[in-house]
């Protein structure tokens, strides 16, 4: 048995090739050396965001 609250049911990563939008752009820009659309800056912000806020509703916390 693994650590308590250890996440156990990942999906492996599917191919590359398999892959739309978002993730297919991400690896493209990172072979090619050119920036994606969604930048990394402006991701952070939107992820930490969405973070904060399921955090918030896991732990009951008022909005």
């Amino acid at each position: 048995m693994g650590q308590p609250g250890a996440i156990t049911n990942l999906e492996p990563l599917r191919p590359a090739e398999t892959r739309s939008g978002h993730e297919r752009q991400w690896l493209d820009s990172i072979k090619s050396r050119v920036e994606p659309d969604c930048r990394v800056n402006y991701h952070y912000k939107v992820d930490l965001a969405l973070t904060l806020a399921s955090l918030s509703y896991t732990l009951g916390r008022p909005r």
